[in-house]
């Protein structure tokens, strides 16, 4: 839900079921308009729906222009047409009519699926007892240090020797800035280009800042930035600068407005590559290249440039053109399949999956590239696809398939092992606490605290399970008298496993974050104050950066025009006059 919006991220098809993004606004808007576009070519579709105002559609839903119910008739009439059309042949017109439409894949389909094949993406490894097996493969496609994976997982306490023999080697000395006081910020000599745009890419480079690396966030006014345009908004009013996505994402970058469409702003760009040691972008595939900003072209003004390519399939391969949000990502991946409830419609993880697990894979890979040219002086071009770096989270799935010839099935929150494992409903409208009972003494101690039947109390894991119906009615009779907080109090002393259930509300008062300094209240340029989260991660003898909120357009022009590249205030006024700095 998104404001007053009900939005509905998966379509039946006749085979299945899609990732459908009906959406407005300037960047998602025509996506939708194209659809409908052939829907009415098809004759499924009134000739009024060619009218549908697809970038101002929710300024009319709330000043009344618009029927709040329209927004729901729009989604209707798009499940209506896809679900006579099979999953793959949506796809396929999707590539042709760049439409926002994937299959909610299986494992199997995953595991089947032409482009991640022809991406080279699986590695066969020879399993004792099972013959070859395909594994995922590398998170990212390095150019000078491919990751290798061509091991079996050891057996237990082989690699022992190796390990120990690896402890014993002598390691360089780390040449990074350190002090005693945690003052520290280690990677205060790396300099980042970052031409990336929402969030699956601006995160990654967020980690960069957070660690002293200087970032310069490149932007148009002219094609806003869809993260400035997501809620939630500063006291709830919408605003270039008071989207918190966009805030949190950017915090302590540096912000320079360019306007790429000018043929001038490939000069600045150039000379930032040459002040750069790693250019970020995440446009679609070519889209750099087009612009003449290929690896190939950097590479002639800065020799030791790491760059990196990151978006939802990949440079290459069949699907490679599909634009689209981490929701489709999450569907091919296989995620959104296999969760849910076995006698409900696929729930899927939350949103878009991808965008929250891949910039850690390419946080990682920035920092590999770092090092490999800090020895060598060499600079490499990394190719990250967002879909292929998160389904390392599904390997057990997709060797379950391959070996087992297993398809997962939605469990709803079932674990395979625990019992009981579900979330139970406390005092108070939608409220509940959760539950992972991990062993037969969690049991007993849960037996105990909430006096369930003596009869419950000797009985195993599988044993339990067969008593789901008794079990779960004593447990929900017992979480419905308490509070979700007092619930999960008294079963964490018991030595349970357990918590309730937090809202965005109820996180930002958790205690634990709030101890870690997860949210952070930071300077802002235009509201003085934003909230943004803080690190992921503290380090003993290191301390992070966060002192700002993500930058206003062009904030930082002179800065990084003068600062950086030393351009004298007649060249400055020069890119002005022609339009550039916006």
């Amino acid at each position: 839900k998104l404001g007053p919006f009900k939005i509905r991220l998966r379509s039946p098809a006749s085979d299945g079921y899609v990732s459908t993004t009906i959406l407005f606004g300037e960047a998602v808007g025509p996506f939708g308009q194209r659809l409908f576009e052939w829907i009415h070519a098809e004759g499924e579709c009134e000739d009024s729906d060619l009218e549908i105002e697809w970038i101002d559609f929710v300024d009319g839903v709330m000043s009344g222009q618009i029927p709040m119910g329209e927004y729901d008739r729009i989604q209707d009439v798009a499940a209506e047409f896809t679900s006579k059309r099979q999953k793959r042949d949506l796809l396929e017109e999707a590539l042709a009519r760049r439409l926002l439409i994937v299959p909610i894949a299986t494992v199997g389909d995953v595991a089947e699926e032409p482009h991640y094949t022809e991406r080279d993406f699986w590695r066969d490894i020879e399993i004792p007892d099972h013959g070859t097996v395909s594994f995922p493969g590398p998170s990212a496609k390095m150019s000078a240090t491919p990751m290798v994976i061509e091991q079996p997982p050891p057996a237990l306490g082989e690699a022992n020797a190796e390990f120990e023999g690896e402890m014993a080697r002598d390691l360089a000395p780390n040449t990074a800035k350190s002090s005693s006081d945690g003052t520290a910020l280690p990677l205060s000599d790396v300099n980042v280009l970052d031409l990336q745009w929402v969030m699956a890419g601006p995160a990654s480079t967020r980690v960069l800042a957070d660690w002293g690396a200087t970032v310069v966030r490149i932007e148009s006014s002219n094609k806003v930035e869809t993260a400035r345009t997501i809620q939630p908004f500063l006291n709830d009013e919408g605003g270039a600068d008071n989207g918190g996505l966009y805030q949190n994402m950017n915090a302590g970058k540096m912000g320079l407005a360019l306007d790429m469409s000018k043929p001038e702003s490939k000069d600045v760009i150039l000379d930032l590559v040459k002040w750069a040691d790693v250019v970020c972008e995440s446009f679609s595939p070519k889209a750099m290249q087009n612009w003449g900003l290929g690896y190939e072209d950097l590479k002639k003004v800065n020799p030791s440039i790491i760059m990196t390519s990151s978006c939802l399939f990949g440079q290459d391969g069949p699907l490679s053109s599909l634009a689209g949000f981490g929701t489709m990502g999450a569907s091919m991946s296989g995620f959104y399949a296999m969760t849910g409830w076995p006698d409900r419609d696929p729930a899927g993880v939350m949103g878009a999956y991808t965008d929250y697990v891949s910039p850690r894979f390419l946080t990682a890979a920035i920092m590999a590239a770092l090092d490999h040219r800090d020895r060598t002086g060499e600079g490499q071009y990394i190719d990250l696809s967002q879909a292929e770096s998160a389904m390392h989270f599904l390997t057990p799935a997709v060797l379950d398939y391959r070996i087992n010839g297993r398809e997962p099935q939605p469990v709803g929150n079932d674990h395979p092992s625990m019992f009981p494992h579900g979330n139970y409903a406390s005092e108070g409208e939608d409220k509940w606490v959760a539950i992972a009972c991990e062993n037969d003494d969690q049991w007993t101690a849960m037996c105990h605290l909430m006096s369930l039947s003596d009869h419950l109390l000797e009985l195993g894991s599988e044993q339990r399970r067969e008593r789901r119906e008794e079990i779960d009615s004593e447990i929900s009779a017992w979480t419905s008298q308490r509070s979700g907080a007092e619930a999960q109090d008294l079963l964490q002393q018991a030595g349970v496993t357990a918590h309730r259930l937090q809202m965005s509300d109820a996180l930002a008062d958790d205690p634990q974050l709030e101890h870690r300094r997860h949210f952070r209240h930071v300077d802002h340029m235009t509201n003085e104050k934003m909230w943004v989260e803080g690190t992921r991660f503290a380090m003993s003898r290191s301390s992070d950066d966060i002192t700002d909120a993500g930058p206003s357009y062009g904030q930082h022009t002179f800065e990084v025009l003068e600062g950086i590249l030393g351009y004298d205030a007649d060249r400055i006024a020069e890119l002005a006059v022609a339009g550039v700095l916006e």
